[in-house]
Order: C-alpha cells, then structure tokens, then sequence
C-alpha cells in the first residue's frame, strides 16, 4: 500500500479501527487483505478539488 499509494501501514490500522479506511478483509490476527479496486474506490470517492470540498468530505466521513 505505501509504495502504490502513499498510504503507511499505521496510517491503514488508525482507519480499521476507527472504521474509516477502505474496506479490508482480515483471514486472520495477523494478515489483512485489501481489494486494489475497493481501495481504488475508496480513494475516489475522498478526491477534491479544493480545500473547503476537502473538508465537507472529511466532516462527512467522521458523521457517518
């Protein structure tokens, strides 16, 4: 993840446990899995093109 998309692994375990990462799939206590389309998906969906769209998506997410 971190080298595709700039994404570092403490970064992905903040959002599992606070439940707003890209979905995952955990087969056991030590692997977790991402689908590249879903993680794709989820990064569509956060793109802006400005700050204020930037902040309403993320205001959004945290209400959710």
């Amino acid at each position: 993840m971190a080298e595709r998309y700039g994404i570092s692994e403490s970064a992905l375990a903040q959002w599992r446990c606070r439940g707003d990462g890209p979905p995952f799939t955990k087969p056991s206590s030590t692997i977790v899995l991402y689908e590249v389309d879903a993680i794709e998906r989820w990064l569509a969906a956060r793109t802006s093109s400005n700050t204020a769209e930037a902040a309403r998506k993320a205001a959004d997410a945290h209400a959710a």
